[in-house]
Formats: C-alpha cells, sequence, structure tokens
C-alpha cells in the first residue's frame, strides 16, 4: 500500500536555498513565457492527501527573476530585483489558489506597495478552458503596466495606454484571463494619483482618479478628481488645470468589429469655466472613426479662452488672431458641437462632417487687427463653423461711439482677410477718427485732416481688412450727417446744419446735394473723387453782406451775391507737396462794395472776384483776382510776398508771419481818388480796435491824387499802448511837400483818430484840385496846417465827421471863374478892372477871375462843417474880402456873409475923367488922396450866400442890415486915422468939403449907386 501513492497523507517540511527556480518549473507558465533564471530559497510545510498536495504555506524569497519570451523576440521582459513574502498555496476542487501576504516586491530599486495578492486559476466544472485570476490590495500603476506588457490585452486603445507610461496607484485590482484563444479578459480597478504621457489617444493627465471596470469588448471609466489637469498635445498649447471633473466613459466592441465610445455627463471646471460634456465615438475596424459630441460651457472668461483653443488643428494666423484679439470679456454661455472624422476637422468641406464653436460674451473686447481700434463693452456672439468663424455683435463701442449691429467673418484655413460690416452711431469724432488714424488714412486723411467734423452722425461700414501681406484692403461706407458742423482749418470756413450722405470707398469720398448752411446762407455741395487720387468739394451759396461780416467784420459790403467755391484736397502722397486748393469765384451781382479807387462797385454791377488759395505744407501760395485787381502772394522764409496790381496801383506786398512785424508796401505807383461827395458809414465800436491792424510801412514811388500827379510818398505805423499811431506821413514833388502823422486810438468801447497835417505848396490850387476840396484857386503859392479828428477808426473817415481846426497862408493867386463858386460872387465887381488900367497892367484880359495878393484865414472844423469869424481874409488889388461864416463840406451847404470893399480911392480920378472931364477927375484924385481907405469903406458890399456850394444864392444886403447903421450916417462920419496929424488934416478937410458947393453941380447922392 505503501506504493499507491493515493494512499499517501502527511505533512512535508522543506527548506531550501538557492534552489534552481528556473529549472524547477520549465515549461509550466502559460503562453509562450518561461523563467529564465532565478534562485530561490524557501521554507515551506506541505500537506498532502491521497498522494497529492492539498496545501502549501510558508516563506520564500527570490531574486533575479526574468521572464523572457521563448518565441517573440519583441516581447518585452519582465525583471525583479527582488521578490518575496509568506504565501499560502491550496487546492481547490477544479484548480488552485495562492494568497501571498506581506509581499516585498522590488523593481529597479523601487519597492511595490503590495501587502496581499491572490492568484487562482480554476477550471470550471472541470472543463473548458482555464481561468487566470489575480488580485492584489494596491499595485504600483508603472509596476501593474509592466506585468500587463508580459500579455498585453489586445485592445488599440491599450497600445497608447502602455506607451503613455503611466505613473500612480492601483487599488484593489483584479485581473480575470479565460485561457484560450482569443484570450478574454476582464479587469476592474481604481487608479488613484493617475499620471501619464501624452500618446495617441491618451492625454497627458495628473491627478485623475479613474474608476475602471475594462474587459476584452467592453468597459467603463469613471473620472473623478480635483486640482488634477488634464493635457491633449495634439489639440491644445498648454495643459488644463481643473478644479473639478466627474464624469463616465464607456466604451463596448460590436458584433461587426466596430468601437464605440461614449459619454452621457463629463463635467469640468476650471478656474476659467464650466463644461458639460457629452460623446459617442464609433471607430470601425477600418476606415475612420465618427465623432458625436456635445460641450455646453458657461461663466468664462475671454482673456484665458486661448488655453481652450485647438490650436494644432487651426491655422496658425487664425490662431494669432484670435490670441490677440479677443482679450477681455466674459463667457456667458456656449456650446461646443463636433460630428465627422477627427482625421477631417475643421471640416474644410461641409460634407465631411460638422463643426460649431459657439457662445456669447459681454463686457468683452476684440482687438480685431492692429492700427485699428478696438471694439469694447462688446456683446456679441461668436461661431466658429466648418471652416469658418463669424462674430455678430449685437452691442458695444468703438471709441467713444455706439456700434448697432456689426458681424466680423473671416475663413479659416487658409486664413482670409476679415470681412467687417457695421453700424457706428452717435458723435462724429469717432467716424473722422477712424478715417484719420487707421491704415484708411492713405486714402481719406487728407481730407479729414483739413476738415473739423462736429456732432452727430452714423456711419455704415462694409470693409476687409487684411491679415497677410497678399490679403487686399477693402472699404465701403456711408457716413449719415445730422445736423452737422464742418470747419476747414487752413481757410477759416464753417459749414453749419450739414445733412446728407458721404459716400466713402476705396477711390475716396463722394457725396451729392449735401445741404448745408455756409456763414447763415443754405448752400447745396457735392464730393468726387479725382482721377489723380484728390478729392473736389464744390458749392453754391448765395452769401448775404450779413453772411460775410460774420467772417470779416468790416467788410464794405451789402447785398446778397452767388458764390461758387471749389476746394480740392490732394492725396496723401501729394499732400505735402501741392496742399490744399481752395478755388472762389463770384460776379457780386447784387452785391455792393464800398471801396476806394477803382474797387468799388454797385449792386448791379458785375466785378469777378476769382481766389485760388494753394495751401501747401511747404510753399503755400494764392492768387487774387478782382476786377483789374491782381495779387500773386507765395510764402517763404516766414512771410507772404508777391506782387499786386489795379488801375490805381501797382507794386510788391510783403507780409511777415510775426503779428508784431510791419506789413510792407512798396509801390510803384498810386492813384488816389476821392470825393467830398464821399458819403459816412455808420461807425461800428465792435468791429476792428487798433491792434488788429498790423503795423505797416508804405511807399510810392509816384503818388497820383485825382489823376495829377503828387510826388511820393512814404507812411509808416506803430502800435502804442494806447492804439495805433501813423509815426510819419511824406509827399514831396516839384509842387507839395506834405507832413503827417496821427494816431487811432481805443478807449473804452469806441475809436478816435486824429491826424496832423502841414501842407507847403508851390501852387496851392492844384493842390486843392487833387484833393477835391475846390477848383477854383489857381497860381497861389502858400501852407496849410492842420489838425483834424474824428470819431471811429481812420476807416470810418469823411468829411462829415471832421472836428479840428486849420491855418490857411497864401499869396499871389487867382479865383478861376471856371467854376462857380467865391469866383462868381466876385464876379460881380467889376473895378478891379480900372485899377489895372490906370496902372498899365493889361494881365487880366487873358486871364479871368479875381486875383488877390494875399489870403489867410484860421478855420474851426466841427463835425464836417467849416466855420470861421471874420478871420479869413483875402486881399487883392480889387477890393479886401473878408469871409466869415458855416459851410457844411458833407452836404456842400453854404451859409457865409462875405464883405466886400473895393479899392475905391485909387479909381474915383478916372471914372471922374470919364464922368465929368479933367477937371472933376483931378478933384477926385484930390479927395482920394485925402480920404484915403476911408472912402473904400464907404463903398463897402455885403452879401449873403446860402444854399448848394456849387449854385449858392448870393443876395446882397444892406450895411444897415449888417452893421445896423445906414450908409448915410458913414458917409457924414468924420474920417478918422490912427495918424493924430493925418486926423486933423483929414478932419479940416472933411469940414471943408462940408461947406463948398458941389463941384460937379449935381445933387448929392451915394457914390456906390454909380460904381455898382
Amino acid at each position: 500500500e505503501s506504493e499507491n501513492l493515493e494512499l499517501w497523507r502527511g505533512e512535508v517540511y522543506l527548506r531550501t536555498e538557492d534552489l534552481d527556480l528556473a529549472w524547477l518549473l520549465q515549461n509550466r507558465f502559460p503562453g509562450h513565457y518561461n523563467l529564465e533564471h532565478a534562485k530561490i530559497s524557501m521554507e515551506i510545510w506541505s500537506h498532502w492527501n491521497r498522494g497529492r498536495l492539498s496545501t502549501l504555506q510558508g516563506s520564500m524569497y527570490s531574486e533575479d527573476l526574468h521572464f523572457r519570451s521563448q518565441n517573440v523576440k519583441e516581447a518585452p521582459e519582465l525583471a525583479l530585483d527582488y521578490f518575496g513574502g509568506k504565501f499560502r498555496w491550496t487546492r481547490e476542487q477544479y484548480g488552485w489558489l495562492l494568497d501571498i501576504a506581506d509581499p516585498v516586491i522590488r523593481h529597479e530599486k523601487a519597492v511595490w506597495p503590495t501587502k496581499s495578492i491572490g492568484i487562482a486559476i480554476r477550471q470550471i466544472s472541470g472543463k473548458g478552458p482555464l481561468h487566470f485570476y489575480l488580485g492584489a490590495d494596491l499595485f504600483s500603476i508603472d509596476g501593474l503596466f509592466k506585468a500587463l506588457a508580459v500579455h498585453p490585452p489586445d485592445h488599440p486603445f491599450m497600445k497608447d495606454l502602455f506607451a503613455a507610461q503611466a505613473q500612480g496607484e492601483v487599488l484593489n485590482p483584479s485581473l480575470h484571463l479565460k485561457m484560450q484563444r482569443p484570450v478574454e479578459w476582464e479587469f476592474n480597478a481604481i487608479l488613484e494619483k493617475l499620471q501619464t504621457t501624452a500618446s495617441g489617444t491618451v492625454p497627458e493627465v495628473e491627478g485623475l482618479r479613474v474608476t475602471v471596470a475594462a474587459s476584452h469588448d467592453s468597459g467603463s471609466l469613471k473620472v473623478a478628481g480635483s486640482n488634477a489637469s488634464v493635457y491633449v498635445k495634439s489639440l491644445f498649447r498648454e495643459p488644463m488645470l481643473l478644479d473639478q471633473v466627474t464624469g463616465e466613459l464607456r466604451w463596448k466592441k460590436q458584433p461587426n468589429g466596430e468601437w464605440l465610445i461614449a459619454s452621457d455627463n463629463l463635467v469640468a471646471q476650471t478656474e476659467h469655466i464650466q463644461t458639460t460634456t457629452s460623446f459617442r465615438y464609433s471607430l470601425p475596424p477600418q476606415g475612420k472613426g465618427h465623432l458625436d459630441l456635445l460641450t455646453d460651457f458657461q461663466e468664462g472668461h475671454v482673456e484665458h479662452a486661448s488655453i481652450y483653443y485647438p490650436a494644432f488643428i487651426m491655422p496658425p494666423a487664425v490662431v494669432k488672431w484670435l490670441d490677440r484679439s479677443l482679450t477681455k470679456g466674459f463667457i456667458t454661455s456656449g456650446r461646443f458641437v463636433l460630428q465627422g472624422p477627427l482625421e477631417s476637422f475643421p471640416y474644410e468641406n461641409n460634407n465631411d462632417g460638422f463643426y460649431e464653436v459657439l457662445f456669447d460674451i459681454q463686457d468683452a473686447e476684440i482687438a480685431y487687427k492692429e492700427e485699428w481700434p478696438p471694439l469694447k463693452n462688446v456683446k456679441a456672439r461668436v461661431r466658429f463653423h466648418g471652416n469658418h468663424l463669424n462674430i455678430d455683435v449685437s452691442e458695444g463701442t468703438i471709441y467713444d461711439n455706439r456700434v448697432g449691429q456689426a458681424s466680423m467673418q473671416m475663413q479659416l484655413k487658409p486664413a482670409s482677410a476679415i470681412q467687417l460690416q457695421g453700424d457706428i452711431t452717435g458723435s462724429l469724432a469717432g467716424p473722422v477718427r477712424l478715417l484719420k488714424e487707421t491704415p484708411l488714412k492713405s486714402r481719406f486723411a487728407p481730407l479729414m485732416g483739413a476738415l473739423d467734423m462736429q456732432g452727430q452722425g452714423d456711419l455704415s461700414v462694409d470693409m476687409q481688412i487684411p491679415l497677410a501681406k497678399h490679403h487686399a484692403a477693402a472699404f465701403n461706407g456711408d457716413l449719415l450727417l445730422k445736423d452737422a458742423t464742418i470747419n476747414a482749418k487752413d481757410v477759416d470756413l464753417s459749414l453749419q446744419g450739414v445733412n446728407g450722405v458721404l459716400h466713402m470707398t476705396d477711390s475716396g469720398v463722394s457725396a451729392k446735394k449735401l445741404k448745408a448752411r455756409l456763414l447763415g446762407s443754405p448752400l447745396s455741395m457735392s464730393i468726387k473723387p479725382l482721377k489723380s487720387g484728390a478729392t473736389q468739394v464744390k458749392a453754391d451759396v448765395n452769401l448775404s453782406a450779413a453772411s460775410l461780416k460774420r467772417v470779416i467784420a468790416d467788410a464794405p459790403v451789402s447785398g446778397t451775391a452767388l458764390w461758387s467755391i471749389d476746394v480740392e484736397v490732394p492725396s496723401l502722397a501729394k499732400m505735402r507737396r501741392s496742399g490744399l486748393s481752395l478755388h472762389t469765384r463770384s460776379d457780386l451781382k447784387g452785391m455792393r462794395v464800398d471801396l476806394p479807387l477803382s474797387l468799388g462797385k454797385s449792386h448791379q454791377q458785375k466785378k469777378l472776384l476769382d481766389l485760388v488759395w494753394e495751401l501747401s505744407e511747404t510753399a503755400p501760395a494764392f492768387k487774387l483776382g478782382y476786377g483789374d485787381l491782381k495779387m500773386d502772394m507765395k510764402h517763404r522764409q516766414g512771410r507772404w510776398s508777391g506782387a499786386v496790381k489795379a488801375k490805381e496801383l501797382s507794386g510788391k506786398l510783403m507780409i511777415p508771419d510775426a503779428k508784431q512785424q510791419q506789413i510792407r508796401v512798396d509801390l510803384e505807383r498810386l492813384n488816389l481818388v476821392f470825393s467830398l461827395d464821399d458819403k459816412a458809414a455808420p461807425i461800428d465800436n465792435k468791429g476792428r480796435r487798433p491792434h488788429d491792424i498790423r503795423p505797416f510801412y508804405l511807399t510810392s514811388d509816384s503818388l497820383l491824387l485825382n489823376g495829377r500827379p503828387f510826388g511820393t510818398l512814404s507812411m509808416k505805423t506803430r502800435h502804442t499802448r494806447a492804439g495805433h499811431e501813423m509815426t510819419r506821413l511824406k509827399v514831396n514833388s516839384q509842387n507839395d511837400n506834405l507832413v503827417a502823422s496821427g494816431n487811432w486810438n481805443y478807449h473804452k468801447g469806441s475809436s478816435t483818430t486824429d491826424v496832423s497835417i502841414s501842407l507847403v505848396a508851390a501852387e496851392i490850387g492844384e493842390t486843392l484840385k487833387s484833393l477835391d476840396l475846390s477848383n477854383q484857386l489857381e497860381e497861389a503859392q502858400g501852407s496849410v496846417d492842420a489838425d483834424l479828428n474824428w470819431q471811429g477808426t481812420p476807416a470810418d473817415y469823411a468829411v462829415s465827421r471832421l472836428n479840428g481846426a486849420l491855418l490857411l497862408d497864401t499869396r499871389e493867386g487867382r479865383f478861376s471863374e471856371a467854376q462857380p463858386g467865391l469866383a462868381r460872387i466876385l464876379g460881380f465887381l467889376n473895378i478891379g478892372a480900372l485899377k489895372r488900367r490906370l496902372q498899365l497892367d493889361f494881365s487880366d484880359v487873358t486871364k479871368k477871375g479875381f486875383s488877390f495878393d494875399e489870403m489867410r484865414g484860421r478855420f474851426v472844423l466841427k463835425q464836417g462843417v467849416v466855420s470861421t469869424k471874420n478871420e479869413l481874409v483875402i486881399k487883392a488889388p480889387a477890393a479886401d474880402i473878408h469871409v466869415s461864416g458855416d459851410l457844411d463840406l458833407g452836404t456842400r451847404q453854404v451859409n457865409q456873409r462875405i464883405r466886400v470893399i473895393p479899392d475905391i480911392h485909387g479909381v474915383l480920378p478916372l471914372a471922374g475923367v470919364a464922368a465929368g472931364g479933367p477937371a472933376v477927375g483931378a478933384a477926385l484924385l484930390v479927395a482920394g488922396v485925402v480920404a484915403g481907405k476911408q472912402i473904400d469903406q464907404i463903398a463897402e458890399i455885403n452879401y449873403q450866400v446860402k444854399g448848394s456850394w456849387d449854385k449858392p444864392d448870393v443876395v446882397r444886403v444892406s450895411r444897415r442890415k449888417m452893421s445896423g447903421k445906414s450908409q448915410r450916417q458913414k458917409l457924414v462920419q468924420p474920417f478918422v486915422d490912427t495918424d493924430s496929424g493925418s486926423s486933423k488934416r483929414e478932419s479940416w478937410r472933411s469940414e471943408s468939403r462940408g461947406k463948398s458947393e458941389n463941384p460937379i453941380g449935381k445933387k448929392s447922392h451915394d457914390p456906390t449907386v454909380d460904381l455898382f
């Protein structure tokens, strides 16, 4: 019976040292692996029953264990530095069970954390394939995967998982292998502190807790974690840091061999956003996989959106644009939808699949391109779909303007230019800045820079913004002006109430029938681009005098005229060379111009005004034509200079930029024409002030007054504290020498002007003719000194405003009969001829008029009225004349009394010869010698002169009316002489004459009756 092993029963104790375990277990391992070499030391107790081992327990350790495949050279090797522990092996009905307690497993100097291991091999009911079971309390993930690598599961995901170099701990792992072909398996474990590197479909993860329930044809992963990270390097540029993540991932192999992977509720929360994802991914045995994914997200921050862009499957230009453009804001909600094969993403051909990222943002900022203003305070919907990006803006601001509806579109791959459409409302400052400060400035900056636009407006734009050098830019916009104000900076013009649409394209700016007001007058304006790249602005406007005076306060005009304005703004390339050009034309019909010389005109006259102004930055210039006035001025070296020419003048003009410097006028000729008939315009105390007029220095080589040569002229002015001073005015000619000075002062809101004049003339009559004061005086030399003043500016001069005093001193002249006036009055006296005949002087036969030897007088002027009180005395061979009264220079009205004292004592003898013969003549000669001037006074004649200067009413009045005494009383009054002896003689002769009879035997009578 002892030889029958089945009857054996008992216990065996065994102890070994360095037993060759490889030899002992040779060909006893399943599969193609075998134990290549290992030494084992152990102490065991075994229990045998019926000749078979039923239990085995004890302790053992082994070093340097190597498992290697005998048939597959590429198969990985499993090597353990050390393996030991307590064990218990128990035979079961259809297999066995091995429990290892407190094992010590060391691999590559690292000790596994495992505390218990269970291994079992069973055969169900003693039939069919063997089943291998492995379980433990804890494994390192690294060790587990190295163990699994000996016989890896046949699963495509597992290949990537093995390459991912997983780290962490495996809690309660259990493995079940059904040892058949193909092998069926089940694996369950909890992966704690999971950490992987990216490999294929396996992302780089850290800090996740994953519960695995997997088999050869299905499985699930339950993911949970906090402070974890996921990094899909094939999509994203940096890891996603997850504050919380939960969800379940399931997979199953379909009967047709297709793998189906799905998740219904994968929730992730980061610092920046919250997401909820569900997906379904099918992977056929051959061909492309298909993904159907939906991710909802909310409460995100736009500035961190770049973390979540799948940058490595997006065009670099688009990624760069997104990084730069979407920098601020809050994502209220959104979704990510992907349907199709991953290999065809982002589905440039929509037939391949559907892809959409859609989210709403608010309080965002979109900096869509450098050199362009960002959209701020944006409320918009952002949509990536297929191969396109759309941003639909419902609210926002650009500069300080409100953005209404706006949209941006671009193609993603290859990246296209940005298509931008939108409406901007509010202040015109925003649209103007958009046209001046962005790349649009190359086309619109010249026009916008020349204009200052204020007010409200709406800008609608449709533009293409390039992202790459090969992209073309395009712009199309309409700017609706609403009662806007447009100021032309360089020409000081302002348009008010501008209404209409400016249409802007790459070709330039155009407009039709813009309505506006210029200086209060309505106008219609058009704008069009020119082929040269310039912009032309044309307008027609009826401007009234009141409108012009809003720009030029003292413009001497009245009425209304039609003006044509043509402004040309060059392109940016030509702006610095040529500058803005202004062309203004008007025939001035309907407008009166009150200017001296030939510059004035009536309402009905036409006189063309043509101004061309070139406003270049380097060499501005203008040309002015007005009637026969021509000016050609250029700006160089800090001053305007050029030629000026008109009917009355020609020469050069120089105007420095520095206002404190003098204006210089150098004329070759100056012809001044004026008349006392010039009417005085009302004084405007709100007009120019003394310092508004620049100091100037004026010279003229030839001065003409009313067409008569007057020599040379020089005049110089300067500013003073009180006003504007004419320091010197000189006129020199062969006939005249005039020196003058004056002041224009301003005090308490009103102006006054005073002038001092000193004139010395060889022929003062010619001077008076030139000054249009009198045509009656000839051949007189003398001087005039005057101190004159008037209320108002120098331009307010009018004879009706003159005040002051005038001294006249002339000699050896005569009053002409060519014109009526004083000469006509003196023409009533024909006695002058008598004296000259006696002296044998017959010059007056050929010279008509009244000659005088001396004329002196002092006049007082008040408001243009000349007054004198017997202070104008004309001494002539024929008579002495005394003038008193008033002469209104403005109205040319006369109210004077003229006292004429003939030279009777010199002409009576000749009258006696003619009347009574030589005896009577001799008697009268004796009487004239005796009586002297008293006889002349007896013959005194008085006139009252009233009315117009040209046609006065001259009435002879009696001396009684003049003095209150009768002529008869004057005749009998004793002659009085200042010389006492003479007085006695005259008295004596008077007495003698009174006692004698009339020598000619006639009744005594008034001698003046015969003389006149």
